[in-house]
């Protein structure tokens, strides 16, 4: 039984790889750009832009009336490159408004740093929809949290491994109870290790932590085909395992919070939002995805056992391309 399980498992993973290769090019959809804005003494301001070598010339900064830029380069590294610019303004930063053009084309979020010549750092996400940032007269705690709360939240939504991890779970079609011990042990593995690698207490080299995240959705992905009752076992068995598993998403997690930093005067609220930002985004879909399928076998539409098996297939074959992509590429 098993053997031949397997081999079902192999072969479709292998048919169905040819469709889904594509679908590679998905995973870790979120890559934003950093703005920094650093003033100086005597009116100067410093500006760096770290982009996708791809966007050159397509992300502009403009500052407020009474700033001239002063001088221009731009060094590569990799496939991304960063624009340094200087400015003279004629007054300070605080209660004007800043703008990055280009994010429409780019199709990509900023997380822009102002940091002013008192000390005072400011941190906020700027979208194609809104492209301005008004920057604050002193701190705001509150902004700062529902900033990191958005960061979290669409890290989670436009990474699509993660995204599929939370599926499988949900595609074992165990009880409930089990599903939620789950996903509780799998915050609470990535809660860990995102913390520790923001603070810079543990680290380890994002390509290892993707190829981690890869692999363990092939082994969901045979939990899944194998089905209820055959392959889960215990609770604590599953608890265990995606607890583990959530060590290495949580590493996932904070490559893309290292790329938006943490305010210095605010790192613990910060990191806090982030977390939150990715629960609730987490739970958001949990809750879809429930309703969905209770309304679909309600009407019909599919048998449950025929649905996983499908389903664990295309996972398996998607998550076996991640692999290998990520194996080459590191």
């Amino acid at each position: 039984m098993k053997k031949a399980l397997s081999s079902r498992f192999v072969a479709l993973v292998c048919l169905i790889a040819a469709l889904t290769w594509p679908l590679a090019a998905l995973a870790h959809g979120v890559d934003p750009i950093g703005v920094s804005l650093v003033e100086r003494a005597g009116g100067m301001v410093e500006a760096q832009i770290d982009r996708p070598a791809s966007l050159a010339e397509v992300i502009t900064l403009e500052l407020p009336d009474g700033c001239s830029e002063t001088q221009a380069s731009t060094s590569a590294h990799g496939v991304r490159a960063i624009d340094s610019r200087s400015y003279r303004c004629d007054q300070p930063l605080s209660l004007r408004s800043v703008s990055i053009r280009g994010l429409d084309v780019a199709k990509l979020d900023v997380v822009f740093r102002w940091e002013s010549s008192d000390g005072f750092v400011h941190r906020a996400v700027v979208t194609a929809g809104s492209p301005t940032v008004t920057l604050p007269e002193g701190p705001s705690a509150l902004a700062t949290f529902f900033d990191y709360v958005a960061l979290g939240a669409r890290h989670l939504l436009g990474g699509f491994d993660h995204l599929l991890f939370i599926v499988g779970i949900v595609a074992l079609g165990i009880q409930w109870r089990k599903a939620a011990l789950a996903l509780t042990a799998f915050t609470f593995g990535h809660s860990v290790t995102l913390s520790l690698a923001a603070l810079g207490i543990f680290a380890l080299p994002s390509q290892w932590a993707e190829i981690g995240i890869a692999a363990s959705l092939v082994w969901l992905a045979m939990e899944v085909v194998r089905g209820e009752g055959e392959a889960q076992g215990g609770a604590a068995r599953l608890a265990g395992a995606c607890g583990a598993i959530g060590l290495v998403h949580g590493l996932g997690f904070a490559s893309a919070l290292s790329e938006a930093g943490l305010p210095e005067n605010e790192v613990p609220l910060a990191l806090f939002g982030f977390n939150v930002g990715i629960e609730l985004a987490q739970l958001a879909l949990v809750g879809l995805l429930a309703a969905v399928t209770m309304l679909a076998a309600r009407r019909g539409f599919f048998t449950r056992g025929a649905a996983q098996r499908w389903l664990g297939h295309a996972m398996g074959a998607v998550a076996v391309m991640w692999c290998i992509e990520r194996i080459v590429g590191s």
